[in-house]
């Protein structure tokens, strides 16, 4: 079995998936293979120790009966191999013609699948996300889960996603930029220079992206740049704050 590590060389921290503690780690890579596994020293979570699923970590990766594709259960049981792209289309996904039942279930299978998840965002969904209906569904079950947020794509002009948020209690904000609709690093770097003068302009500004090999290279090295640009990167949440700041300014300034 061949498994080629996306890092060459060196020691990544990283934290393990072995449960849902997510402990801290310190991921030991020569020449794009794995050789050893650490604990990572002062982290709050686990202070320097790594228990044995950690430690097992290391043979269950190069595991000869490891599973290296993505598997879809057919009608007569048995399993076939698909590629990333159509599960990651396909699993999980929250579509029109769900019951509200069907629709609930996944969306909590969904959640849970993801430990300490703090918002949601939707990909694909410009018929979901115009549809008021199922996007209540969403909306209702996101607040009585707690401090969940929710980030509008805007894949259509014709969302009521906001507007569901605002009823329902949910924390939301749309994207400024989609910054990598094109796939050309130099397409991707304009897009940020884009997205950096909305921030400069409004005070803040939420761009999103695939997790694909040419966005998370150009990101790479143009986050390294923002500091020296005056530029802070924060998250969602603080985002969200902002942009409530700035509505709370301006619909007083209109009440004067």
């Amino acid at each position: 079995m061949e498994i080629k590590t996306v890092v060459p060389s060196g020691v990544v921290p990283t934290l393990c998936r072995m449960c849902d503690t997510r402990c801290a780690i310190n991921v030991h890579i020569k020449n794009h293979v794995l050789t050893d596994i650490t604990p990572f020293e002062g982290h709050p979570v686990n202070c320097g120790r790594m228990c044995p699923r950690g430690g097992a970590a290391l043979d269950l990766f190069y595991h000869l009966d490891r599973i290296l594709t993505p598997l879809k259960r057919k009608d007569n049981g048995s399993f076939e191999e698909i590629s990333y792209e159509q599960a990651l289309d396909e699993k999980g996904v929250l579509t029109l013609n769900m019951t509200r039942q069907q629709f609930l279930t996944t969306l909590q299978h969904d959640l849970e699948a993801v430990p300490f998840v703090s918002g949601l965002n939707n990909h694909m969904g410009s018929l979901l996300t115009r549809h008021p209906g199922h996007m209540a569904w969403l909306m209702q079950s996101i607040s009585e889960q707690g401090s969940l947020f929710f980030v509008d794509s805007r894949t259509t002009d014709r969302t009521v996603a906001a507007r569901l948020a605002r009823e329902y209690g949910v924390p939301s904000i749309d994207r400024n930029v989609f910054l990598d609709n094109d796939l050309e690093p130099e397409a991707i770097r304009a897009e940020f220079r884009r997205l950096l003068g909305i921030a400069r302009k409004q005070g803040y500004a939420l761009g999103i992206a695939h997790p694909r090999t040419q966005t998370l290279q150009v990101l790479r090295e143009e986050i390294d740049k923002l500091e020296s640009q005056g530029v802070e990167l924060i998250t969602v949440t603080r985002l969200i704050e902002l942009q409530n700041r700035s509505n709370e300014s301006w619909q007083a300034s209109l009440s004067r």
